[in-house]
């Protein structure tokens, strides 16, 4: 959900009761258990640009958490985010191309 648009995202967030904020934290909980888990089981199978991105978003994420900013209202609004959605959606593409998983379509979930 990270890469999806601005609209997108509170579209979605609308539709199943989270908070922004949770895109945030859903993020944090995959990323602390996900590519581990994938590496210990298919050892080099996630290209290190990926992980590194990885990194990045969760970095990115952490450094904009705490109370909005004065005059925003909606987490994906936040300065900030718009560089989280394109480094997502660079994940989101060089995980396709690994081929290992169907990306979802983001009106569909």
């Amino acid at each position: 959900m990270l890469a999806a648009t601005a609209e997108e995202q509170e579209a979605w967030c609308e539709r199943h009761q989270w908070s922004e904020d949770e895109l945030a934290l859903d993020f944090d909980w995959a990323l602390s258990w996900v590519p581990w888990t994938v590496e210990d089981r298919s050892p080099g199978l996630l290209p290190e640009q990926l992980l590194l991105i990885l990194k990045e978003i969760d970095e990115r994420l952490e450094a904009m958490s705490g109370p909005l900013p004065e005059g925003v209202d909606c987490w994906v609004l936040v300065p900030g985010w718009d560089k989280v959605r394109e480094l997502s959606a660079e994940a989101v593409r060089m995980i396709a191309r690994l081929g290992l998983i169907a990306i979802p379509v983001v009106a569909e979930l």
